[in-house]
């Protein structure tokens, strides 16, 4: 979930002893974070389309945020996150390949605003689209600097604890 503004001081204490990488999607997020030592790491919430959370992909608001981000000096870019809500709608292997589709291609448009030597990772998917990722091989594209990210809840819960079983 997005940074709740009241939590970087605590989230702070972390930093000595994990990594800490916050999910953002608002310039008062960004402003929340002046005035620390370091720079934080960040993933930016983009809003594929489902209009659920996150910076629009087609809005200017989205380049403001990237371009202001990139100048700071408080916080790294470290990818782009991403959630279609709609994945749960669909009712056929197809249908969840079209909306996985869709959303890979607007986390590769949204890093084309960033500058081509940035290193991101593009975070995608859900429980439902983690079950039709064998489909997906030939929709990732690969350059220098980017990798992909498959997050799923219920799924990586279940493997972990099939694992622990062991």
């Amino acid at each position: 979930m997005p940074l709740p503004l009241g939590e970087v001081p605590e989230l702070q204490k972390f930093t000595r002893i994990f990594r800490v990488v916050l999910l953002l999607d608002h310039e008062a997020q960004l402003n929340a974070l002046k005035g620390y030592d370091f720079a934080w790491d960040i993933f930016v919430k983009i809003d594929v389309g489902s209009k659920r959370a996150g910076l629009p992909l087609d809005s200017p608001r989205l380049k403001q945020f990237l371009d202001r981000a990139v100048k700071s000096k408080h916080v790294n870019i470290t990818g782009l996150y991403s959630h279609v809500r709609e994945s749960y709608d669909c009712t056929t292997p197809d249908e969840a390949c079209d909306v996985l589709h869709q959303e890979l291609n607007s986390l590769l448009k949204a890093s084309e605003l960033l500058p081509p030597s940035t290193r991101l990772i593009l975070s995608f998917g859900s429980t439902l689209m983690a079950h039709v990722a064998k489909y997906i091989r030939d929709l990732l594209v690969t350059r220098p600097g980017l990798s992909w990210e498959l997050h799923a809840g219920k799924l990586s819960v279940d493997i972990k604890c099939r694992r622990l079983q062991r």
